[in-house]
């Protein structure tokens, strides 16, 4: 993920940047941040960029769940959710959903949080069985079933099985 100050403190002017994302040689992930498409080899790549961009938008006190836990921790997500960051926040009242982030309030009691990518995030008990995951029409999408297939595969790609 690159900052737009980034490009300007290297020289970059405005009317390049504009041209490279005209050109697809850059993706504008949200205001003042871009990928390198060449970079991204998934939408769950494309995501995980979204979320650096993002974090800095939201409290400190926030941590990743939903469909961006779910991508951080490899579980499969459908595609038409990856197009905001979601994230949670102990406490009351409603959440809120903006262009690129949904707000969420919850409580989160012990263990329910880890940290993924250097990132605090629900843990995959929240984010599977708490139905942090799911569709807008209830239930969720990333079931016990594909946590244990995602568990076996790593097991099979370690030397030891561990």
């Amino acid at each position: 993920m690159q900052r737009f100050q980034d490009f300007l403190a290297n020289g970059v002017t405005p009317s390049e940047v504009r041209r490279q994302v005209k050109a697809g040689e850059l993706i504008k992930l949200r205001r003042g941040a871009f990928a390198d498409p060449n970079r991204l080899a998934t939408p769950e790549d494309l995501h995980v960029e979204l979320i650096a961009a993002t974090l800095s938008e939201v409290s400190p006190h926030s941590v990743l769940s939903h469909t961006s836990a779910a991508v951080l921790h490899g579980l499969p997500v459908p595609l038409d959710q990856l197009k905001k960051v979601h994230v949670t926040r102990t406490g009351t009242g409603c959440g809120r959903a903006g262009t690129h982030t949904h707000r969420h309030t919850a409580k989160l009691p012990d263990g329910a949080t880890v940290e993924v990518r250097g990132w605090a995030a629900t843990s995959v008990p929240r984010t599977v069985v708490g139905g942090d995951v799911g569709s807008p029409h209830g239930g969720g999408l990333c079931t016990p079933a594909a946590v244990r297939r995602r568990r076996r595969s790593r097991r099979r790609r370690t030397p030891t099985g561990h």
